[in-house]
């Protein structure tokens, strides 16, 4: 189903009023019309962005300390 074809539901949805200003702040940033443009460019740059910017490293492998390791604390 293509964008214009899809078919719009009216909905309300509870926001704290500083979620509201960032969202009207996107909205006049980017030049969008609506707050459905600016969730789906939202969804779209989470979709979209590097996992890795979000904290997780794949593929890293875990953290060995060296058995003489000059920088270990006495007793550890």
């Amino acid at each position: 189903m293509s964008a214009d074809a899809q078919k719009s539901v009216t909905t309300t949805i509870q926001l704290m009023a500083d979620t509201k200003e960032e969202l009207n702040a996107l909205k006049e940033c980017h030049n969008m019309h609506t707050y459905d443009d600016v969730i789906k460019f939202l969804i779209n740059t989470r979709k979209t962005s590097v996992k890795s910017m979000f904290g997780c490293t794949p593929g890293m492998t875990p953290f060995v300390r060296e058995e003489d390791d000059s920088h270990r604390v006495p007793g550890d």
